[in-house]
């Protein structure tokens, strides 16, 4: 039951933008991915803890909110953390916009995430094992 009805939700937060993988527990299927638009990097993954109500469905992990800046957590409670990505603070003048945007885009599988992520122009880590010497 579990596996027909949840899904993995993965942050990953690169320099450079990162992204949002949420994936059929099963594994099977299309993969739905949440990338930034030009202009828009993901920084930070807080999970809301205090804001979320309790929940009787099976294997709820609580829910997050993907910050685009993060530099106020970071100067707060978030200080004493190594950060993977600088946060990052904005000030609008009077008059003044800025635009952020995320894109959601559909990976055919599992197996073609690295693929579609690569020709959505986002870096791709891809770890080898071998000996450590």
């Amino acid at each position: 039951d579990v596996a027909a009805k949840c899904v993995f939700v993965e942050p990953a937060l690169l320099a450079g933008g990162g992204y949002v993988q949420v994936t059929r527990a099963t594994g099977a299927g299309p993969v739905l991915l949440l990338l930034p638009s030009t202009g828009s990097e993901f920084e930070a993954w807080r999970p809301l803890r205090a804001e979320d109500a309790v929940r009787g469905e099976t294997m709820y992990e609580n829910t997050h909110q993907l910050m685009l800046h993060s530099r106020g957590f970071g100067l707060g409670e978030w200080k004493e953390a190594a950060a993977w990505v600088e946060p990052t603070s904005a000030v609008l003048a009077p008059g003044q916009s800025r635009t952020y945007g995320v894109r959601m885009v559909v990976a055919p599988s599992v197996r073609a995430v690295e693929a579609t992520l690569l020709a959505h122009g986002l870096p791709v880590l891809v770890l080898h094992p071998g000996p450590v010497l």
